[in-house]
């Protein structure tokens, strides 16, 4: 159960999840649940509909009665305003998936009382967790909540704990998978003199440093070097005050992701101050192409020597050292392959979903190489 019109991280966490287990064999029925939004215009998402094949993955209709050995909602929003009309699904197990915060900036950027700071903010609020206890609690009885990352958990035990009013918090995150073998690359780029630089995300506010210092440095204006952003450039130029000459600038969705990726040498991701991203699907998609990654410090949690961390001034000389030493490139690619098949892969859902009570095939849980074909 899902909100299926989402763009971005959103969808493409669904996706992986959905084609893991049909290639898997297994059945998943679609629960669409939109969310009350601004936009109400906007359909299911492309990519959803593609992957449905009325066989072994089909949208479950609101009139139906159906079994499952799990229910998984993924997206907490859906909790705060239950739809009237929703099928009947008997689960054996029933979780919800909080992949997101329930507000979107701690500390830095967020005042006591869930408003944001800058007056062009938007709440800070954004889902509320006692509404989403009462409604969750209504509509699956019995379920537990599992954080996507360590990241979410610490927001959940720090500040909302007393909220959460008894409904258990699993011990084990629900991590974003992907499907490794189909994103990697080749190899690196062939060389040509420059040093591309690459993020892609939604061109939303909170995506973005908002000290010009900050975004200046983290995608710096050097001899040879450009930045190249995926998903629109509105919210840097109005801080860098104009798009700069070493950045170009593709709009949402207008050219694929893993297309865009492939291109490039480096990838950079930063985002506002006190911004808690609650994953971070955009790097784990650089990491699995095999683009040496650098993030902030606070990602370390979620994606460990998956990426490299570094200060916004320190971007370009953790870049250097990468682009004139080819073996510490290979290096860092090969740890970031390492530790996404260990942790993210398609594998690590299978497992899980097996460890719930879904009936996997036990060859594909116990053996890697089961999964590399469908």
């Amino acid at each position: 159960m899902s909100d299926f019109r989402l763009p971005g991280g959103s969808t493409g966490s669904n996706l992986q999840e959905i084609t893991a287990q049909r290639d898997a064999g297994l059945t998943t029925g679609l629960v669409h649940h939109p969310v009350l939004r601004a936009d109400q215009s906007r359909g299911v998402n492309p990519r959803i509909l593609a992957t449905v094949d009325n066989d072994r993955v089909r949208f479950v209709a609101p009139d139906e009665r159906v079994t499952c050995d799990l229910l998984v909602v993924r997206f907490p929003l859906i909790g705060q305003h239950p739809m009237d009309v929703l099928p009947s699904v008997e689960a054996a197990r029933r979780i919800v998936v909080l992949n997101q915060t329930p507000n979107r900036r701690y500390g830095v950027g967020a005042d006591g009382a869930g408003r944001g700071v800058r007056e062009d903010a938007a709440p800070n609020e954004a889902w509320n967790v006692a509404r989403c206890v009462e409604g969750f609690t209504s509509m699956l009885g019995e379920h537990t909540w599992y954080p996507i990352s360590p990241r979410v958990r610490e927001a959940m035990v720090l500040h909302h704990a007393s909220e959460m009013a008894g409904v258990p918090l699993a011990d084990e995150d629900w991590t974003n998978i992907i499907d490794l073998d189909a994103w990697r690359r080749g190899g690196r780029r062939n060389p040509d003199g420059r040093v591309l630089l690459g993020r892609h995300s939604r061109d939303d506010r909170d995506k973005w440093p908002e000290d010009p210092a900050v975004l200046a440095a983290a995608y710096p204006a050097l001899p040879g070097w450009e930045t190249h952003v995926l998903g629109g450039t509105t919210h840097a130029e109005r801080t860098l005050g104009g798009l700069p000459e070493h950045w170009t600038g593709h709009p949402f969705d207008s050219v694929g992701v893993r297309e865009f990726l492939h291109g490039l040498d480096a990838y950079v991701y930063f985002t506002g101050q006190g911004y808690l991203e609650s994953f971070g699907r955009a790097p784990l998609e650089a990491v699995a192409v095999g683009l040496p990654t650098v993030l902030p410090h606070s990602f370390a949690p979620v994606f460990g020597d998956a990426a490299l961390y570094a200060e916004p001034e320190g971007v370009s000389a953790e870049v250097e050292a990468l682009m004139g030493d080819e073996e510490r490139y290979a290096r860092q690619v090969r740890t970031g392959h390492e530790v996404l098949r260990e942790r993210f892969s398609r594998q690590t859902h299978l497992r899980r979903l097996a460890e719930l009570g879904v009936r996997v095939p036990a060859e594909l849980v116990e053996s890697p190489r089961a999964l590399l074909v469908p």
